[in-house]
């Protein structure tokens, strides 16, 4: 259940972020389609960017609700999360660069639109931050304690709790597209059926690392969001 609420208590606070970018792309489409706003438009062009805006930058803004909750700085759980989606860092990724922190191999992979990775790290960060800040004297902590937290963090992200996150982002994802191939539309059933019970016990927002997985590598979801419309 902490695992639970942690991430339910990262994910609702940008859930009115997550329902205006996905109401501005629906916006756009239907416009589109009736021939209201073409797609080779400036005013399409900037309103299917602030669209997918939300998804790209989603680490940047887990970073932010993770460390409020789990009581980290703010500034800092961002930064990482900023650090996950860095421009030379994706194009790293996207060549098959080899990355290393400290002589410590970095797991290369495409952390955009992930939500674990950023939500065990600020994790992490809250744990370290807090004894830091208690050792540290007044004279130096306002610039000692972020600067030994980001140093700490650093290995920790890109080494261990990033890639841990990614693989678990990967195989929920994963699992649910297997059971939606293997039964299909019953799945969907089945988890209508069950979906009142998790949103009262805040269940369903440990499907968010599928969906937004989903949206990153596949354009849509078969799954979660239909049963959610249905339910």
């Amino acid at each position: 259940m902490g695992m639970l609420d942690g991430v339910s208590g990262s994910i609702t606070p940008i859930i009115p972020m997550m329902i205006g970018g996905g109401m501005i792309k629906v916006i756009c489409l239907i416009c589109n389609m009736i021939g209201i706003l073409p797609e080779t438009s400036g005013t399409y062009q900037v309103l299917s960017w602030l669209g997918d805006a939300f998804i790209y930058f989603f680490p940047v803004f887990l970073g932010a609700t993770s460390a409020k909750k789990f009581g980290a700085n703010q500034g800092l759980g961002m930064l990482l999360g900023a650090l996950l989606i860095y421009p030379s860092f994706i194009t790293a990724v996207t060549e098959g660069n080899s990355v290393t922190i400290f002589g410590l191999p970095v797991y290369m992979a495409n952390y955009s639109s992930t939500v674990i990775p950023v939500i065990i790290s600020v994790w992490v960060l809250s744990k370290i931050e807090k004894p830091i800040s208690k050792i540290c004297p007044d004279m130096i902590k306002s610039f000692a304690v972020p600067t030994l937290c980001l140093l700490i963090m650093l290995p920790v992200m890109l080494v261990v709790t990033a890639p841990l996150g990614y693989y678990i982002g990967t195989f929920v994802s994963d699992a649910v597209i297997w059971l939606y191939e293997t039964i299909g539309f019953v799945g969907v059933s089945i988890l209508c059926t069950f979906l009142p019970l998790m949103i009262m016990t805040g269940m369903h927002t440990m499907f968010t690392p599928y969906w937004t997985t989903a949206f990153a590598n596949l354009g849509l979801d078969y799954f979660f969001l239909p049963a959610n419309i249905i339910s």
